[in-house]
């Protein structure tokens, strides 16, 4: 079983660093984290989706897949987060922010809004099925 609580939680951190980051864009810290949230939940949902797609098929190759890879993989199964494109600027966007993010005041928080809605959507999906996930 995979709990999906911990992953929720993290979706919910992220969502309240962008508040924050919304009131205060100047600020470094509420960069750095919003930076380290972002970071984290993107992992946790691709490993999420791995596990959920190794409990789903029962294949261990999940494991072993690309984001690009495992993102066609997912479609098969129904249980995508979203198009493979998207999930793949998603990706491009954060390692922007990782590699750019000190020397830029401006971060584009209506992407990352677009990010928690769809991350919280996925996060429902998981858990109403295809796989029974806790």
């Amino acid at each position: 079983m995979i709990d999906l609580e911990d992953y929720k939680r993290s979706i919910d951190w992220l969502d309240r660093g962008i508040t924050e980051l919304t009131k205060n864009p100047d600020d470094e810290k509420i960069q750095d984290s919003v930076l380290l949230s972002f970071e984290v939940t993107h992992n946790m949902t691709e490993s999420t989706l791995r596990r959920a797609l190794q409990m789903t098929s029962d294949d261990q190759e999940a494991a072993y897949l690309s984001s690009r890879e495992l993102m066609r993989y997912a479609v098969d199964y129904g249980i995508t987060l979203t198009s493979g494109e998207q999930w793949l600027r998603y990706g491009l966007a954060l390692e922007e922010v990782k590699n750019h993010h000190r020397y830029s005041s401006t971060v584009d928080t209506s992407l990352l809004h677009q990010y928690v809605t769809e991350l919280r959507a996925f996060s429902e999906r998981l858990g109403k099925g295809p796989v029974a996930l806790d």
